[in-house]
């Protein structure tokens, strides 16, 4: 509950989650599920993608070192 509450309070824009997404969600899903890609994770994917994000800045290796449409920036890279 704190993050979430911090996090709206950098004032990032929260991005909608449309009928495309969940259908890109479920192709990345199919394509990603064998490496246990978690569904969720596929929907954060879909989401970014659909709305020209193509970087995302966090620890988990799903993003960029698994799902190759999208690159990820290691946290501790920007200290």
């Amino acid at each position: 509950m704190e993050l979430s509450e911090n996090i709206l309070r950098l004032g990032m824009r929260v991005l909608p989650v449309t009928k495309r997404d969940v259908e890109d969600a479920l192709s990345l899903f199919e394509k990603y599920s064998s490496n246990r890609v978690p569904p969720r994770d596929t929907l954060h994917a879909a989401v970014m993608l659909n709305h020209g994000i193509a970087k995302i800045v966090t620890l988990d290796r799903h993003f960029g070192d698994i799902i190759k449409e999208l690159r990820r920036v290691d946290p501790g890279s920007l200290l």
